[in-house]
Parts: structure tokens; C-alpha cells; sequence
């Protein structure tokens, strides 16, 4: 339920600290990244979790909180562009994108092996989070990109999904 959900993503993806920049508020967060860039952002689609209606949710780092996207059931289309790894029918789905430019302006032509690893060390939180909630899931990087960054919303140039993690 709610509660398990807000336990996941504080332990794995809170922020730790502020700090201002050229008139920005910017988070730290309780994950590690390249340069401390945190180029990844959180979305849910919510399958079956007790006291959240059926949808598409954005996780915002600053108030530690999802919002809402869009209110429908996904599970048919998230099924079918990603290639389940998993034979039980989801309670949420966890897509992990990358914000390009968040490490594009630093890295260059190297920031996408940056977005990698820091989509890994997101991944390994989440794990590490689901196996202390006892939680089953299994993530998978292996689905059909433009359907999943359509099914998001994403504008591809600038932000795309890397990973998921459906959650038991």
C-alpha cells in the first residue's frame, strides 16, 4: 500500500540536502551520481496499490511526493512494450529516465555513459529498498523505448526511459 510506497522511495530515492545555484534551489539526493548531477527522474504507474487510484505518477524530489500525470489503467500498455520479466501481474510499474542535459553541459559526448551508471546506482537503491520491504520485483531494460517514453510523455531529445522496475 501507500505505506510501503513511501518507505521505497525515501530509502531510495530522498533528498539529503539543498543547496542554492544562480537563484535554484538544488537537491541533493540519497543516491549516488556522476558529478552530483542527478540526471534521473521517478515515474510510477500504479496497478493495484491500495489508496492510490490506477495512473501515471511523477516522483518530485522536492516535495518528497508523486503527482499525478494522468488517471487511467496502463498495465495493458506496459505490458505489452515491455517485454514482462515477470509472470505475475504488477501492483506498480517504476520507470527510471534520464534528464539529458543535466550531465550533457559537463560530460559532453561522455554523459551518456554517465546516465547509465547513475540509472545503475538508482536500480541498486531500489533493490536494495524492495528486498528490505520485502517486496517482491524484477526491472528490466530491455522493452520498446518509443512506446515507453510515448506512454510517459517524454520529449526523447531531452529525456528517456532507461530502465523499469515492476514491483509484486
Amino acid at each position: 500500500g501507500m505505506d510501503h510506497l513511501s518507505r521505497l522511495f525515501l530509502l531510495a530515492y530522498s533528498f539529503t540536502g539543498r543547496a542554492q545555484h544562480g537563484g535554484e534551489v538544488f537537491y541533493y539526493r540519497s543516491v549516488a551520481s556522476a558529478g552530483a548531477l542527478y540526471p534521473n527522474e521517478l515515474y510510477m504507474a500504479a496497478h493495484g496499490v491500495d489508496g492510490l487510484e490506477q495512473g501515471l505518477y511523477h516522483f518530485s524530489i522536492a516535495q518528497n511526493a508523486l503527482f499525478p500525470i494522468r488517471r487511467e489503467d496502463l498495465l495493458a500498455p506496459i505490458v505489452k512494450a515491455t517485454l514482462p520479466t515477470t509472470d505475475h501481474t504488477p501492483l506498480a510499474t517504476l520507470f527510471v529516465s534520464a534528464i539529458f542535459f543535466r550531465s550533457a553541459w559537463k560530460y559532453r559526448e561522455r554523459s551518456y555513459r554517465y546516465h547509465l551508471l547513475d540509472t545503475g546506482h538508482l536500480i541498486e537503491n531500489l533493490t536494495l529498498a524492495l528486498k528490505a520491504l520485502q517486496l517482491g520485483f524484477s526491472y528490466s531494460y530491455d522493452f520498446e523505448d518509443d512506446a515507453v517514453n510515448r506512454l510517459l510523455g517524454l520529449e526523447e531529445k531531452s529525456e528517456a526511459a532507461l530502465a523499469l522496475v515492476h514491483v509484486g
